[in-house]
């Protein structure tokens, strides 16, 4: 259950937060 809360909450939290973050510093990942 920890790991299934994890995976979850690591994909939707870093990567709706930080996106705008990391597609600013790095646009080689668009």
């Amino acid at each position: 259950m920890k790991t299934s809360n994890i995976a979850a909450t690591t994909p939707s939290g870093p990567e709706n937060g930080p996106s705008s973050v990391d597609t600013q510093d790095e646009p080689r990942l668009e």
